[in-house]
């Protein structure tokens, strides 16, 4: 599964982190999460991102961010996005 998180699938790569914390001594509990995580894949393995080849193939970006929107720590939040020819690759 690590292999799947770095290659094709990074959406999952919390669950398998966490999980392989427990690799070398895993309960019946972290294996029924395993096979939560592989229905999972299953489930979605038609989905992806669609690149489309038209003439204009410009990169375009966008970015939000909220300067110490929480309250109680005075954290701020960035997120960005940066799209090729309709996908995103950032």
């Amino acid at each position: 599964m690590l292999y799947i998180t770095l290659r094709t699938r990074p959406n999952i790569a919390f669950s398998v982190i966490k999980l392989a914390r427990f690799a070398t001594n895993p309960s019946n509990y972290h294996m029924t999460l395993i096979k939560r995580v592989l229905r999972y894949l299953k489930a979605t393995k038609n989905y992806g991102i669609i690149y489309t080849n038209n003439s204009t193939n410009f990169i375009s970006g966008y970015c939000d961010a909220d300067y110490a929107g929480d309250n109680s720590s005075a954290k701020s939040t960035l997120g960005y996005i940066f799209i090729l020819t309709g996908g995103p690759i950032s």
